[in-house]
Formats: C-alpha cells, structure tokens, sequence
C-alpha cells in the first residue's frame, strides 16, 4: 500500500468513528514506527501552540496526549508563549473561539503573540485563564520588561571563568609548589579558584588556577613552572580536539583549531571581568543556578569559575538589592530554569532589573546596614553548624523564629523604602510595581532623560563609608 492510500485508509477511519482531520503536512518516523501528523486533529484533541519568543513570526500545533490542568473539556490548545518550556508557562484558550470552520491555524507573519501577562489577566471572555498550574512565584511574571541600558553600560555582571581543562586546575599542594619556585613572579597568574558549590558549601576556595589571561605566548612563556604545566597537562588535549575537528569538518578553522591558537589561555578566561574588579577590592557572587537567594562578597583575588554570576559592586547598598526579596522575586520571574533550580540569565534577569531612583541618604545608608547585619549573623551562625550557607538557608524553610529571617525581613522593609513601594491588599503586587518602574525608566532613557543606574546613587556623598571588608578570601 503506498503512502498516500495509507493515509486514504486513515482518514476514512476517522471519518467514521466522527472525527475531524485535515490532509497531512509531514509524518515524524522513530525507528519503524509512524506518528500522528501535526495537520490531523481527532475531535476534542488537545495542541499545543508554540511561539518562539514572545515575538514570533509563527505558530506550530502539537498534538498533547491527554487535556492539560484538567477540567477545561473538549477544544482546548496551549499557547506556549515563553521562552522557558513548561506546564507552568501555558496560556489556555478555547477552540470554539478560533474562526468559523478553521481547523488549524497556518503559520504567516500576522501570527503575532501577545503578552502572556495581558491574555493571562484580560477580561476579554475569549480568553480563558488563568493556566492552572502556574506556581505563584510566576504568575504575575512579567515578560514585557524593556533591557535598560543603564544596566548593560557599563557592563556588570559576568559569568565566571571557563578553563574547559582540568589541566589549568590545581590542587592546594600542587599550587603551593609552583608558587616556591618564584613566590612574586608566579603568584601573578596562579589565582585561588571558586565554584559555586564549594561557595554554599565550604564558604572559602578548595583550589587553585592558573591563568594567563590575554598575554601572547612569548609573554606567558616568561612564567615557567606554570607555562610548563599547562604545556604538558593541557596542549596534547587540545591538539586532539583540533585534529578531531578538523578530520570532522574538512576545515582549517572551528572552535577546536581557534582555541589551539591560543592553547595557554583558558577556554573563556572573562578578561572582561578581571578589568571591570581590578579597582576593586572584591565582588559580589551568587550561584549561578540556584534554588535560594544567596549573595556573597569575594575577594578579586579569587577567579570565579563559570558556575558563578559575578557583580561588578563592592558596596553594602548594592550587596542589599541584590540579597532583597525585591531582586529575588524578579529573579524567578525573568529567569530560566535548570530542572527544578532557578538560573541566573542577566540578560533577562539583572539587564531588565530596575533599581531605586530617588533614594534618600538615609535610605542608602539603612539598606547598608541591614546588609552588614544579614552578612553578621551569617557569619555568626555557620560556624555552629554543618554544611554552609546552603543548610543556613535550607533552616530558614522550617517554621519558628530564627534571627536570620528576621534580618531578612528588616533588609527586605528597607529596600522596599528606598523603592518608594507599598506592599498589601491594597497595593499592586511586587512584581507589577517593579515591572511599572522598569517601563518608566525605558521610557526615561529613551527620552535622554537622566536616571540612576545600578549600584550607589549618584548623590550619595561618600560611598565609602559603605564598603566593609568583610568577604570570601583563600584560605
């Protein structure tokens, strides 16, 4: 039987048990067995409508097994109108809305998706919502925030370094013996290295680094015991991965051959942010996939490894915003996921993140000192316990009074002043506040109009009484 009487004798079969279905438009093969085609729709089958992103050009149905969230009935489709793939990003409408007669909806450049957010909370009756399964830390999510590009210029926030080479890793022991051999020359490229679990965990790096940065090959070669290392532990891999590459792809160039060109340097090495901290005494780092909000200084001797978001800030203002419930709730909102973990994108998250505008002095200065306190307690309590500030922060999530919530709680209401925000029953939520500031100052900026970018305002006299000296060192 050929292909197309095949599909003859299926239709045919639908036709008689009442179903709809349109002609086929392709079949999808796994090994020998055939799939439904995405034009054939049973009567009452659930699909899928893809947008990619939120501005989309386009609309693609996928047929769903069963009816999402439960209870909706017959003729219903998803609207997946986010960038992140999950039941709690769906929008519900009704088939029984879409045109008279239409089966499908066919791709074309008037395809256009709106606002989650606005179909989400329209009064609209052919809408139907909200999505039953949307977790409150998402419902209200605001996906129409404008980057501002006060955030991104100067640039502030980096992803930490990517060796890709276990080789440029050291142990303590073997990072002591290659400091020895020219303590003052060698320490300049030989750097205590943090990851992100050892961070939550440990609290101070477990090893060491050797970095060259963007220096040529005649300059790094100046460095012998750690040029020698690199050359005998790292080289013979990469030489490998180019041969690879190139026997591959029949091409001189690639990732591969390009990084063989520069072989001593790491994969990533972030210059970007070691000149960005370089003035600077240490930085801010949080994980860069997290379940809790955990922000730590780290001295800038210390290289981040590429698990790590790194902020450009040295100051306890800054370090308040971003440790408030205020940046947290944005944060899961505009963020990816890993899984079950929330992760760290400042492209959506930080770029689009407004900070306070007007704070007064006395506002600056109470942000700062509930930030020292919360870093004080923290400091107090882990030496009693197991497990770092991941189990702290894991105790937080048990019911009872505990003295670090509270500190939590005095940082959150002072951040909240210096927003200018009113949280209850009769405020707009949070994130609605937050995502209103952000509109306005897009607005701002496009008007040439001045406002206040990350980090200490502008007309805070002396920024230097914020900055404390409290922060991750080497051991």
């Amino acid at each position: 039987m050929t292909r197309s009487k095949a599909w003859n004798a299926k239709l045919a079969k639908s036709a008689k048990k009442g179903r709809k279905a349109v002609l086929p438009q392709r079949t999808q093969r796994k090994g020998r067995r055939r799939r439904r085609p995405w034009g054939v729709r049973p009567a009452g089958a659930v699909f899928a409508c893809a947008c990619f992103p939120v501005h989309c050009v386009g609309l693609i149905l996928l047929p769903l097994p069963r009816p999402v969230g439960g209870g909706w009935g017959e003729g219903v489709f998803i609207s997946m109108a986010r960038r992140r793939w999950g039941w709690q990003d769906l929008l519900l409408f009704s088939w029984d809305r879409l045109p008279a007669g239409a089966d499908r909806l066919e791709a074309g450049p008037t395809a256009r998706c709106a606002s989650p957010t606005a179909v989400h909370r329209a009064s609209d009756p052919d809408t139907v919502g909200p999505c039953p399964r949307a977790s409150p830390a998402r419902k209200t999510t605001p996906p129409t925030a404008a980057p501002r590009g006060c955030n991104e210029r100067p640039k502030c926030v980096f992803n930490g370094q990517f060796p890709r080479h276990e080789g440029f890793v050291l142990t303590p022991s073997k990072a002591s013996k290659i400091i020895k051999a020219a303590p003052k020359r060698n320490r300049e490229v030989v750097h205590p290295f943090l990851i992100g679990r050892v961070m939550l965990t440990n609290g101070s790096p477990d090893r060491w680094v050797i970095d060259f940065q963007k220096q040529d090959i005649v300059e790094a070669q100046t460095y012998s015991e750690p040029f020698e290392h690199v050359k005998a532990t790292v080289l013979p891999h990469i030489q490998k991965l180019a041969a690879k590459e190139r026997k591959h792809s029949g091409k001189e160039t690639g990732q591969d051959q390009g990084w063989l060109n520069t072989w001593w340097r790491h994969f990533r090495c972030r210059k970007e942010f070691v000149d960005a901290t370089s003035v600077k005494a240490w930085y801010i780092a949080c994980s860069a996939v997290t379940k809790r909000p955990i922000f730590c200084f780290i001295d800038t001797d210390i290289r981040p490894d590429h698990a790590l978001e790194a902020f450009a800030f040295d100051d306890d203002y800054s370090f308040g915003i971003l440790q408030s419930d205020t940046h947290w709730q944005w944060f899961v909102a505009k963020c990816s996921k890993l899984k079950s973990d929330f992760r760290y994108t400042p492209r959506s998250v930080f770029d689009t993140f407004p900070w306070p505008q007007s704070p007064t002095k006395a506002q600056v200065r109470a942000v700062a000192k509930a930030a020292r306190e919360v870093r004080r307690l923290r400091d107090e309590i882990l030496p009693t316990m197991e497990g770092g500030l991941r189990a702290l922060y894991r105790s937080l999530e048990l019911p009872g009074k505990h003295p670090l919530r509270d500190a939590h709680a005095a940082l959150d209401a002072a951040v909240l002043a210096a927003y200018g925000f009113k949280t209850g029953p009769k405020h707009r939520d949070l994130l609605a506040q937050l995502l209103g500031l952000n509109l306005k100052v897009a607005k701002a900026i496009t008007k040439g109009e001045p406002v206040t970018a990350p980090g200490v305002a502008g007309s805070f006299d002396d920024p230097a009484e914020l900055i404390t000296d409290d922060c991750i060192s080497a051991s």
